[in-house]
């Protein structure tokens, strides 16, 4: 019962969910440490030199990375699709040899007893060379196997020739106390070492557990809540919050009201400065149709009314010559037309670039259905919960392992119980039957003799296999960190992406003639995937989880493009064509000479100004004596209104030529600075947009959930980096213990031999039974010599002494006769039995 008890123990003490994190700290683990110190020294096997080093792992993920990502430029792939670069770097390369390589030939001894296993396909010579010279190294942690074993094979050997079967075995001899001691120390090794070897039956079933449930609980988990996610991210439908489309939304529309901005109040100062033209043309027009009329109606009524109060002809004549202010007003309007024109040429950016970032939210929407559609069915071809076939590959020898675990159970179950039952058989065969006689122990030897040789090739191999399985679960994520950001080194070389050179002008009709050149510098060493994973708290928002902000600064990007988009603007002026369109129309407005700054000015003939003529009437109406009252009256009324006409349109005139000549140039240099100030305040509005969308990405990323990653990151750790560690632990303590405790059992045959050797040598020299009373080795003496011996003194008591001796000394030469001849007989058909 206590040993079913023991067994039962054994089996599941270990035991532990799939899930559960588990630790490579003590227990077995300890000894395994101990075991691998010893890989720092030196050793050359099969031409193979060790040189006592942990594996360089960064070295090796250096050389295999490259070979195994598609691309290895990210610059490159932006160049490719959005322009070139002004300083494209060389594209980086793998070299698969090494000229330079190190002397030693570590690989091609290997490849010469294990093969090539395409190794250089992947990493170069000399990597190859370190590589197996550091795993070499755990050689020597399993050369204490191998020593313990060619020990107890040597002294099994020697006890099978040392069988001397002409010694005559004894009967029911009891064992010593020394044989007693050795053989209790070989019972608890081989217990013990039966209950290591079968601990670690559990670590078997945890990996035939996650190969099991590898596609159809942990892949499929992990890919349905990525596909989720990511279907969440590229979602078609535009109402959902969390897409991409939605995330991004907000940013463009406010670009495009920026971009609308400038468009907007570009086409209103065009359209003003084209309305204070046409208004000032208009009013020169309406000036030169009132003096027109004032000609041809108003100045004949004057001089009627004039000649009728004073008799005299009326000499008041108007001759104005407007032709030049025709042609001034024509080339002025010319000029400011081509300046409107220059404006409003830009304002036709505005629909592009809003059908650009129309086309940008509408690529987003499409992303479900042509980028992102590999990523997608990916992910949902692996959420599938079904198992599957694998008929090549890693995934094959799973499958094989998984299919025929019952069997590999069965076997290693039926050791570890052999192992158990052979202390019952020594027991039997060393406190009962013939207590394990001369010729008996040296038989059973064959048993542990081929238990010695299976345990040294499972010791070996596991300790081997155990120890570097045990080195790389202390790195494992290590190893994946440095994996993925050699990854990241391979698409951002010399850590940095560099985008082309992006010049504005073409998108804006070249308003803005600025170009932005961007290197960003990405920090891959500071992901820390699966190092987080390892110790995660609950948090599962993956940019902080990953250290994603920390390897990719986006809020550095963001701030690196929002300092060019600021310096843009605060450089930004007019182009050169509206400034020069712009200092025409100014120039022409103001120097234009056809333009007279009086209305009297345009008075041909070298007549006196108009109101000098009218002045002069009415001095000589007031000169009359006598006349007719009414008549004087109508004519001075009729001079005086016609003089407020004039003197109206004379300051209209002159209004409109201060407009012409001062006010209005003016007014276009006030309208194109504050063009230039609001593009340039649009221009900053568009990188604080960008400042805050470009870490918008954060958000996208940690939609995709790490919590079904976190959960099943132990079940795809653990049988690297603790299930094969601990059944190469178990099984390299086991085989210490079963060589140790075959080396007892060796010492208990070799006492058990010389005991009954040396009592075989006593008969045969004639030495009396009762001389070894005191010897623990001593025979029990034989019942019936004891009785006969009784009788016959009962029956002599009156013979004389001589009588009484001499008959004492015949019945005990008829007694030792008689003995040696039953105990002879027994030990032979004992030797017999065991033998068989």
């Amino acid at each position: 019962m206590a040993l079913s008890l023991l067994f039962l123990f054994a089996l599941h003490s270990t035991s532990a969910s799939y899930l559960d994190k588990k630790e490579t700290k003590g227990g077995v683990f300890g000894w395994f440490n101990a075991l691998g110190k010893l890989k720092k020294y030196k050793i050359k096997f099969l031409g193979i030199q060790s040189n006592g080093k942990d594996i360089d792992i960064d070295e090796i993920v250096k050389d295999v990375v490259p070979n195994l990502v598609t691309y290895s430029n990210l610059t490159q792939i932006i160049y490719d699709n959005l322009g070139k670069l002004t300083n494209p770097e060389a594209q980086s390369f793998h070299i698969l040899s090494n000229d330079n390589a190190e002397t030693n030939n570590n690989f091609e001894n290997f490849k010469k007893y294990f093969g090539d296993f395409g190794i250089t396909k992947y990493v170069t010579v000399e990597t190859a060379n370190n590589a197996i010279g550091s795993i070499w190294g755990y050689v020597n942690s399993c050369l204490t196997v191998l020593i313990f074993f060619c020990i107890v094979f040597v002294l099994f050997i020697v006890n099978f020739i040392g069988c001397c079967c002409c010694c005559k075995a004894k009967n029911h001899d009891d064992p010593s106390c020394k044989g007693k001691m050795c053989f209790s120390i070989t019972s608890s090794l081989i217990l013990i070492s039966a209950v290591f070897f079968i601990m670690s039956i559990s670590s078997l079933k945890n990996v035939k557990t996650v190969i099991e449930k590898l596609d159809t609980e942990i892949l499929s988990d992990i890919f349905k809540q990525l596909s989720g996610d990511l279907e969440n991210i590229f979602s078609m439908n535009t109402s959902n919050p969390n897409s991409i489309y939605s995330t991004f939304l907000p940013s463009i529309r406010c670009i495009q009201a920026n971009v609308s901005l400038i468009g907007d109040t570009m086409t209103e100062k065009a359209d003003e400065i084209m309305e204070n033209a046409t208004m000032i043309n208009a009013t020169a027009y309406s000036i030169m149709n009132i003096i027109e009329v004032i000609k041809n109606d108003d100045i004949p009524e004057v001089n009627t009314a004039y000649q009728a109060a004073t008799g005299e002809s009326g000499t008041l004549s108007l001759n104005f010559n407007f032709n030049d202010l025709q042609q001034g007003l024509d080339d002025s309007l010319s000029d400011v037309k081509q300046l409107e024109t220059e404006i409003k040429s830009y304002t036709t950016m505005v629909d592009e670039i809003d059908t650009k970032l129309n086309d940008v939210l509408d690529t987003f929407l499409k992303l479900h259905d042509n980028q992102a559609k590999s990523i997608l069915d990916y992910a949902k071809k692996h959420s599938s919960n079904l198992d599957k076939t694998y008929t090549d590959g890693f995934r094959y020898y799973l499958q094989v392992y998984r299919d025929n675990f019952n069997l590999i159970q069965g076997l290693y179950i039926a050791l570890g119980v052999i192992l158990i039952l052979s202390i019952f058989i020594y027991y039997f065969c060393f406190c009962t039957f013939c207590s394990l006689s001369r010729c008996c122990s040296s038989t059973p030897s064959i048993f542990p003799l081929i238990w010695s040789i299976i345990m040294v090739f499972l010791g070996f191999v596991l300790t081997f296999i155990g120890l570097i399985c045990l080195y790389a679960g202390s790195v494992f994520e290590n190893l994946l960190d440095n994996g993925v950001s050699e990854i990241v080194t391979v698409y951002f070389p010399d850590n940095k992406l560099i985008f082309p050179t992006l010049y504005i002008g073409p998108y804006t009709k070249y308003l803005i003639n600025s170009s932005i050149d961007i290197t960003w510098n990405v920090q891959p060493n500071m992901l820390e995937i699966f190092n987080n994973l390892n110790v995660v708290d609950g948090t599962y928002d993956i940019v902080d989880l990953f250290g994603i902000s920390n390897a990719f600064n986006l809020s550095g990007l963001s701030n690196q493009l929002y300092d060019y988009i600021y310096n843009i603007s605060q450089d930004f002026v007019l182009p050169v064509l509206v400034m020069e369109k712009l200092n025409n129309a100014v120039h022409s407005l103001e120097t234009n000479n056809d333009i007279k700054d009086s209305i009297d000015e345009y008075q041909q003939g070298g007549e006196n100004s108009f109101s000098d003529q009218i002045n002069s009437m009415l001095a000589r109406i007031d000169s009359i004596v006598s006349g007719n009252p009414e008549d004087i009256s109508a004519a001075k009324e009729k001079l005086n209104k016609l003089k407020e006409k004039l003197d109206s349109v004379s300051l209209q005139y002159s209004t409109m030529a201060t407009d012409i000549h001062i006010n209005i140039p003016k007014n276009y240099m006030t309208a194109a600075g504050y063009v230039q100030t609001s593009i340039r305040t649009a221009i900053n509005n568009v990188g604080i947009t960008l400042l805050h969308a470009i870490p918008l990405i954060y958000n996208l990323i940690n939609e995709i959930s790490a919590k079904q990653l976190v959960k099943y990151y132990p079940a795809l750790k653990n049988p690297i980096a603790y299930d094969i560690p601990y059944i190469g632990a178990n099984l390299s303590l086991s085989a210490h213990l079963v060589f140790i405790g075959f080396f007892s059992l060796v010492i208990v045959m070799w006492i058990r031999r010389k005991d009954q050797l040396s009592n075989s040598k006593k008969k045969r020299s004639g030495s009396s039974y009762s001389s070894d009373s005191s010897d623990s080795y001593s025979q029990p003496k034989p019942v019936r010599a004891r009785t006969r011996m009784s009788n016959k003194k009962k029956n002599s008591s009156s013979s004389s002494t001589f009588s009484s001796k001499h008959e004492s000394g015949q019945n005990k030469k008829q007694d030792s006769s008689s003995y040696s001849s039953s105990s002879f007989d027994s030990d032979r058909n004992a030797s017999k039995a065991m033998i068989f």
